[in-house]
């Protein structure tokens, strides 16, 4: 059995998690307190009539009660002990094994409560009958509930039926999470039917749930539907191959609001790579783009590359565990040097060498947006890190970039997380300085468009003092006999002559005086 220790009970909080074994004394809540966080812990059986009789203070809003094996009883007694309380806004009892006695519990309390907006029941391996009574209130009692977290159960394809026909009744659902629940294709098609009626779900997850293609290309019906309201839709572990990809990106051409896909992990390969490409050319509103563990290479992700080039939306991407190698790491490469918003790209266990490294460093150092790059476990060496390395250095808005698993020194490791590490620093400064508060959207633009133009004057120095660094250590002895060095005399033949003289000014910053 688990063991606990009270780590913090301020104003609104009381939060337990393991330590010391549980006493009543443990259990005394603070009259304000508003949250109540006891997660990864074994209830004594002895002990849930306390705890639950602790929950009837006034102004608790938030309870989260993960993994506490609390069993069909003791959910019932806690879910009891809420119920006559109208203030609860957050109920999470993920991995508690609650059964069909807690499920009807919690249908019970959704029937009077109207403060709810997230409830929680994620992997207590619910079955068709055991949610009976909780569809059922949702479907005619209750519409202030926003969040149904129903992943991790056993609904199968008659459970997604149900769950169907309540999303068509109820009108308040707008956050779905149904992962690795087996709804299979069978499920999705009935799960579509009631979509495609409903116009408020904004996200959807369906993780795992062996849809297939006819799974997948029922689903791009909703999506194609003119009032579909989905922003996210996680799609990844579904084998949906080439025809289903293929039928989402068709509907995602026909989409103006979706904001985040995941279709990772789904064995697509170069066809419908390259549809998805060019879905999302023109799109208007996508920013996320997960396709990482597919099947596709360089001859799908190149015209891929093309179409994002063209693309002004798009802010994260996920490419890892695709075989990209050096000349797909290029084509990456010159997509983000090009791309006007992308900030973070997901590159791990792309067989990357040291001409894709390269390629990407140029890319880091060009880019006007890219926040953060992730390399973890490719095949970059000290040379390609060493670029990489000064790139961070060069482009100040570079926050995350992850290499580790690659063919390089500790030493370059090193510099390169001191560097990350400065820079976090110095964000934390501004986030908390007083005189950074009252700074507005306005100024921050500002500083953006300052940085860029310092940025490529800064490059342009850079290159004039790589040019001239050795001609400006001996420049000194040259200036009072009023002549030019040699190597000047050939790189700058103007400034030639005993009326010119060239002088060292911060540094590298050459003036000529007449």
């Amino acid at each position: 059995m688990l063991k606990e220790e009270t780590l913090r009970k301020g104003n609104d909080s009381a939060r337990w998690s393991m330590g010391k074994d549980l006493s009543t004394n443990d259990l005394q809540f603070g009259t304000e307190q508003s949250n109540v966080q006891f997660a990864w812990n074994m209830i004594p059986d002895g002990i849930v009539d306390r705890f639950a009789a602790r929950l009837t203070k006034d102004g608790i809003k938030h309870v989260d009660l993960l993994d506490n094996n609390l069993g069909p009883e003791g959910t019932v007694k806690v879910v009891q002990a809420l119920s006559e309380k109208k203030s609860v806004t957050d109920l999470f009892l993920r991995f508690n094994k609650v059964g069909k006695p807690g499920c009807d519990a919690v249908g019970r309390f959704l029937e009077e409560n109207e403060t709810l907006t997230h409830l929680d029941l994620r992997g207590n391996k619910l079955k068709l009958q055991d949610v009976g009574g909780l569809m059922e209130s949702l479907e005619t009692a209750n519409f202030h509930l926003k969040k149904l977290g129903l992943g991790g159960n056993y609904l199968g394809p008659e459970g997604a039926a149900r769950l169907g026909t309540m999303l068509g009744r109820n009108s308040s659902i707008n956050y779905l999470e149904l992962w690795g629940n087996e709804i299979t294709n069978a499920g999705m098609e009935s799960l579509t039917a009631s979509l495609l009626h409903n116009h408020n779900l904004t996200f959807l997850d369906l993780w795992k749930n062996k849809l297939g293609v006819v799974g997948a290309t029922s689903l791009a019906t909703v999506l194609a539907h003119p009032h579909c309201a989905l922003k996210t839709l996680r799609l990844s572990h579904n084998n949906i191959q080439n025809e289903g990809a293929q039928a989402l990106a068709r509907a995602v051409n026909q989409n103006t609001v979706l904001v985040e896909l995941d279709v990772s992990a789904n064995n697509i390969g170069n066809p419908g790579v390259v549809t998805l490409g060019r879905s999302v050319e023109q799109h208007g509103s996508l920013q996320t783009l997960l396709l990482s563990s597919n099947a596709a290479n360089y001859d799908g992700f190149e015209p891929f590359m093309q179409s994002l080039c063209k693309n002004a939306t798009l802010r994260r991407l996920d490419l890892s565990g695709t075989p990209l190698g050096g000349r797909g790491a290029d084509r990456v490469a010159m997509m983000i040097g090009l791309h006007p918003v992308i900030q973070h790209v997901s590159l791990n266990g792309c067989n990357i060498d040291n001409t894709g490294g390269e390629a990407l460093a140029m890319a880091m150092r060009q880019s006007l947006s890219l926040v953060g790059l992730d390399l973890l476990d490719n095949q970059i060496g000290e040379e390609a890190a060493e670029k990489i390395a000064t790139a961070i250095t060069f482009n100040r808005k570079l926050r995350h970039v992850t290499l580790i698993g690659n063919n390089f020194t500790q030493l370059t490791q090193k510099r390169i997380e001191s560097t990350l590490a400065q820079r976090a620093a110095q964000q934390r400064w501004k986030a908390y300085n007083p005189l950074e508060q009252g700074r507005t959207k306005s100024d921050s633009m500002a500083d953006i468009a300052a940085t860029s133009i310092a940025a490529k004057r800064e490059g342009k120095e850079m290159m004039k003092q790589k040019l001239f660094r050795k001609d400006l250590e001996s420049l000194s002895k040259y200036t009072t006999q009023g002549t030019v060095p040699p190597p000047l005399q050939q790189r700058s033949p103007s400034l030639a002559g005993d009326e010119k003289k060239r002088v060292a000014i911060g540094g590298f910053t050459e003036k000529v005086i007449e």
